[in-house]
């Protein structure tokens, strides 16, 4: 007989589909009024599908029918047909500083600080489960337009680490897939949900005001109020307590996260953020002084990286000094290593 993980770490680390778990869980979803999708080899729709359309919410423009079944994640569709997706947080002693986090940023403004808004805490047994709005990751929607829609992007994101840095949370984990957008359904959407075919696909953000938001605490720390800003330390790579060594994760981590010492993870989460960007708009040219603020957000000195606050003044300052036919200017799509030796940008 099937019987659900009994660790997180299991859960998240099953070979197999997910599924089967989801749907031992079927009854209890269905009492707190949420109806799991129907998973279709991997993909997911909801049981009514193609006859009844998402409602409208707050969180989305553009729905489509087809979404992600994952180990500890699973879309599902309330009666009033408003979509969310529900992820086990937390089974067990693991999982519970996730369950923390999620508590205290309900208390904050997280919908104007670009943190995904939690719907609701469910509890059942041992475990905990987080529901959430049906968005997109932003990395499947498409590029970016222009170079304001980069500008936007960017200062979204600064505000959320600092938001988050403001209430001692180190995210610890940053990485492309953890930005989501309000978007219904990604690239499926953009083909099939867009009226008027006359616009091209890369301008989507210019139809509505573009929400991005930072999701995924698992692997993150919050550190008490009364706490010793100097002792608010860790150790390891983020995965240590999985058992993970450095060739087991697969995100760029700060230098110091390599060393016995401890170190602080608000560095370091200006390191992976810094990085990441980089790695994305290192090629726009017309904006240097926006490429130096990245380049120095990864630097190896914990010591030389800017905190999210100046960073956002910085950024803030990059784009004044652009005129408005600069910022409206096409960015090509294109990635490169920050620390690929075509790179000439001085640290």
């Amino acid at each position: 007989m099937l019987a659900l993980p009994q660790t997180l770490l299991e859960w998240r680390l099953y070979t197999e589909s997910a599924t089967p778990f989801w749907e031992l869980l079927r009854p209890f979803f269905e009492e707190h009024g949420y109806i799991l999708w129907h998973d279709e080899h991997g993909f997911a729709r909801p049981r009514d599908y193609p006859d009844a359309i998402r409602a409208k919410d707050d969180y989305h423009e553009w729905a489509d029918y087809i979404g992600p079944s994952e180990k500890t994640l699973f879309p599902a569709r309330t009666k009033d047909r408003k979509d969310v997706m529900i992820r086990i947080i937390s089974k067990g002693d693991q999982g519970q500083e996730h369950v923390k986090i999620l508590k205290h940023l309900v208390e904050a403004d997280v919908e104007k600080q670009h943190v995904l808004p939690l719907l609701e805490l469910l509890e059942k047994d041992d475990m905990v489960f987080a529901v959430f709005p049906y968005v997109s990751v932003n990395d499947r929607t498409g590029w970016f337009g222009d170079l304001g829609e980069v500008f936007d992007f960017l200062r979204q994101v600064f505000e959320a680490f600092a938001f988050l840095h403001k209430h001692r949370i180190a995210h610890r984990d940053y990485g492309a897939g953890e930005v989501l957008v309000n978007f219904g359904g990604g690239r499926f959407a953009l083909s099939s949900q867009m009226s008027d075919r006359s616009i091209k696909p890369w301008s989507w953000r210019k139809l509505f005001n573009v929400c991005y938001w930072i999701t995924d605490f698992e692997l993150s720390v919050q550190f008490d109020a009364d706490s010793e800003p100097s002792s608010r330390l860790v150790r390891g790579i983020p995965t240590a307590a999985w058992g993970h060594t450095s060739q087991d994760y697969r995100k760029e981590v700060a230098p110091e996260s390599l060393e016995e010492e401890p170190y602080c993870p608000f560095k370091a989460d200006v390191f992976q953020v810094g990085f990441c960007a980089y790695e994305i708009f290192c090629r726009i040219h017309t904006a240097e002084p926006l490429r130096q603020l990245l380049w120095e957000m990864f630097h190896d000195d914990p010591s030389q990286r800017p905190s999210f606050a100046e960073t956002l003044v910085r950024l803030e300052q990059a784009r004044a000094e652009l005129s408005a036919e600069t910022l409206a200017e096409p960015v090509k799509e294109s990635y490169c290593n920050p620390n690929a030796s075509h790179i000439s940008t001085e640290k």
